[in-house]
C-alpha cells in the first residue's frame, strides 16, 4: 500500500537558494541552470564611477580660506601706500570751539575759535573763518583768519584770503587781491629764506595794510 520512501538530497547555492532533487536526478545539471540564471539576474557593476583620479586642488568655500599658489607664482603685493595724515575738517554751518590736539591736517570751511599746534598743515577755505592761534609747517589761506599765526614753512594768501593779527612765517606768497593786516616778521625758529626775500614780504604786508 505504501511504496519505497523516495530519498532526496538538497544542495545550497552561494545566493542562498536551495536546490531539491533526488539521488537519481542529475543534479549537478540542475544546479548549473540555477547558477546560471542567478547571475544573470545580478545587476552589473557600472563602470567608469572611479575612473578620473581625485583632484587634490578641490578646497571647500571656507571664509578666510586662501587658496595656495602655483609654484613659481609670486601673490600680489598690498596696496600699501603713505598713510593719510590725520585731517579734520570743519565744514560749512559748522561752529567749533575749543583745543585741537594730534591733527596733521586742519581744513576750515566753517567757523572755528581754537588754538592749534604741531599740526603739519593749515587750510582755510573760501567762506571759512578761523580765530584763535595756530602753530603749523604750512598754511594756505583762502578765507580769513584773526589771531596769532606761526607758519615754520611757507604761508600761502590766496585772492580771497585775509589775515589779520600776528603772522610769523618761513617763506611768504600773497596773491593778488590778498589782503594782510598787523604785524608780519619772518619766522625766527626755520632757517630764513634770504634778507632779499624777508624785505619784499615786509614791504607788501605794509602796503596792504596801509590800504586795509
Amino acid at each position: 500500500m505504501f511504496g519505497r520512501k523516495r530519498e532526496f538530497e538538497t544542495d545550497k547555492l552561494p545566493n542562498g537558494a536551495t536546490i531539491l532533487g533526488n539521488r537519481d536526478g542529475n543534479v549537478a545539471d540542475r544546479s548549473a541552470r540555477l547558477l546560471k540564471a542567478s547571475d544573470d539576474d545580478i545587476p552589473a557593476m557600472p563602470t567608469g564611477l572611479m575612473t578620473s583620479p581625485l583632484k587634490s586642488n578641490v578646497h571647500p568655500d571656507i571664509p578666510g580660506f586662501k587658496k595656495p599658489l602655483a609654484p613659481g607664482v609670486a601673490g600680489k603685493a598690498g596696496n600699501e601706500g603713505p598713510a593719510e595724515p590725520k585731517t579734520l575738517v570743519v565744514g560749512r554751518d559748522i561752529q567749533l570751539n575749543g583745543e585741537i590736539h594730534a591733527c596733521e591736517r586742519l581744513v576750515v570751511e566753517g567757523r572755528i575759535e581754537a588754538n592749534i599746534k604741531g599740526a603739519r598743515q593749515l587750510e582755510i577755505r573760501d567762506g571759512g573763518l578761523f580765530t584763535g592761534s595756530a602753530v603749523v609747517d604750512m598754511a594756505e589761506i583762502d578765507g580769513k583768519f584773526e589771531g596769532d599765526l606761526s607758519v615754520g614753512g611757507k604761508l600761502t594768501i590766496r585772492a580771497k584770503g585775509r589775515v589779520s593779527g600776528t603772522i610769523r612765517y618761513g617763506e611768504l606768497e600773497i596773491q593778488a587781491g590778498g589782503q594782510v593786516a598787523g604785524t608780519m616778521e619772518p619766522n625766527t625758529e626755520t632757517v630764513a629764506a634770504g634778507s632779499a626775500g624777508d624785505s619784499v614780504g615786509k614791504g607788501e604786508a605794509s602796503s596792504l595794510a596801509a590800504a586795509e
